[in-house]
């Protein structure tokens, strides 16, 4: 049997897809094989990103799927398909369990995902499983891993403070909230040092003045402010994540894959803290988003040719 998956949506999210299905095939005793697409979200080819020894998962041909919705089984092929969509991946995974325990012939399992999903439940133990991936079987190329070997030469134990505000600026937690939040971790932890990563850079220096003043020490890594679409902005983030990942612990914003699989993989993530959305602050952003529509409005459709 073989579990076939191809990953969808941004970097992180496909290596939370390309991970579940892993430990999915591990579980099932099978053979784990990934379809890696690149997109406008995730332009980077694999052997940009990974490992050597791990692109061994990677089809090299890799084939595009257009696969029905949810969770179907071709008795005469004996292949199971899996898109969770809208309903995400995880609602499936009884009906995956009862199929796999029918007794059915299955000789494959494709799966498009943009996720995590685990046929054992989504509980402390798939948490405690990903982050053993991550810290001993995930290699990224050795220029990735070679760079933040450097970074993190001079520097002691540190924890993680991941802002994510371009895209998901509507569920961010306040500034407030998000200081309190790393001063605690801090008081708990004994450590005093906070590594930054975030998709506005502009706002890198405001957080070190902040951090300062309350007498912690911040640092990040120094990098060109890319659009996603560009593979380098892809290769920038995933620097960011492995260092992220190497912290005693994260204070992220729970609505992004990225902080929490950060959080996973750096094995603190029973002391990391997720931070949920300020409603105050998305009622402004959205309002502020309407108001500009407005103004914009007139120009847009009377004045255009």
């Amino acid at each position: 049997m073989k579990v076939i998956v191809q990953p969808q949506n941004g970097y992180i999210n496909r290596i939370q897809a390309l991970v579940s299905s892993a430990l999915l095939a591990q579980e099932i005793s099978a053979e784990c094989e990934v379809q890696w697409v690149p997109d406008s979200t995730a332009p980077a080819n694999p052997a940009q990103i990974f490992g050597t020894e791990f692109l061994q998962y990677f089809a090299p041909k890799p084939q595009v799927w257009d696969l029905k919705p949810y969770l179907n089984y071709d008795v005469t092929a004996g292949i199971v398909t899996l898109a969770g969509l809208d309903r995400g991946e995880q609602e499936f995974m009884p009906d995956l369990r009862a199929l796999l325990q029918s007794g059915q012939v299955i000789s494959e399992i494709r799966i498009s995902a943009g996720g995590k999903f685990s046929l054992s439940d989504i509980d402390s133990t798939f948490t405690a499983t990903r982050s053993n991936f991550y810290r001993r079987e995930l290699k990224f190329t050795e220029s990735i891993e070679s760079f933040v070997a450097n970074e993190l030469a001079s520097q002691g134990e540190y924890l993680g403070l991941h802002l994510r505000y371009s895209d998901r600026n509507h569920q961010a937690p306040t500034r407030k909230k998000t200081l309190k939040a790393i001063q605690d971790l801090s008081r708990d932890s004994g450590i005093r040092a906070v590594f930054i990563a975030t998709d506005t850079p502009s706002d890198l220096h405001w957080w070190k003045s902040e951090l300062q003043s309350v007498g912690l020490s911040a640092w990040w890594v120094q990098a060109a402010d890319l659009p996603r679409d560009d593979s380098r902005g892809g290769l920038a983030a995933m620097v960011d994540w492995r260092v992220l990942g190497k912290s005693r612990g994260v204070v992220y914003f729970s609505e992004s894959s990225f902080g929490e699989e950060a959080a996973v993989a750096s094995g603190f993530c029973d002391i990391s803290i997720g931070l949920g959305p300020s409603n105050s602050r998305a009622f402004w952003v959205r309002l502020r988003t309407y108001l500009a529509a407005g103004i914009t409005y007139p120009r847009r459709h009377f004045f255009s040719e």
